[in-house]
């Protein structure tokens, strides 16, 4: 298991970005000339305590609506996410009654779940895009995927 050692001033790492932490083998010591296994870029922002409150509030919605939606929708929404149908939204919004969860809720909820890593590896093209049913409801095409991935490659 490697350490991740964050970078001092020092003819060692003189050449590092401060921004960047620096991962080294577990055997080597610190101050000898470790060689790097891989560089890990730091989260540029810098949460307030405001935000941090926030995300807990988000985090705790998209628990509670995950649960309620696993539980009426067992096809649709499991463990390993799968692409959903292209305005999925709608018909949920329209059983929110039923649901008993409000549409920002579902907003938020639907944000966090599509934005998730797991998610997101499953957009290729080709894949098969679930309804609320659990049926097939279309594909994803190679326009969704090379925007994603183009996506993802602004925000590295």
């Amino acid at each position: 298991m490697p350490l991740v050692i964050k970078p001092k001033v020092s003819p060692i790492n003189r050449t590092i970005n401060k921004k960047e932490t620096i991962v080294v083998q577990k055997n080597s010591v610190r101050g000898m000339a470790a060689k790097p296994i891989q560089k890990l870029k730091k989260s540029k922002k810098v949460k307030t305590p405001k935000e941090e409150a926030e995300l807990l509030r988000k985090t705790k919605i998209v628990a509670k609506v995950y649960g309620i939606l696993k539980k009426r929708f067992p096809k649709t929404f499991f463990e390993e996410p799968k692409p959903l149908a292209v305005g999925i939204k709608e018909p949920l919004f329209l059983m929110t009654q039923e649901l008993g969860v409000s549409k920002t809720n579902i907003r938020i909820f639907l944000g966090f779940y599509i934005h998730s890593t797991l998610y997101k590896k499953q957009i290729v093209e080709g894949a098969e895009r679930i309804n609320l049913q659990g049926e097939v409801a279309g594909y994803v095409t190679k326009l969704e995927e090379d925007f994603l991935k183009k996506k993802l490659k602004k925000s590295l």
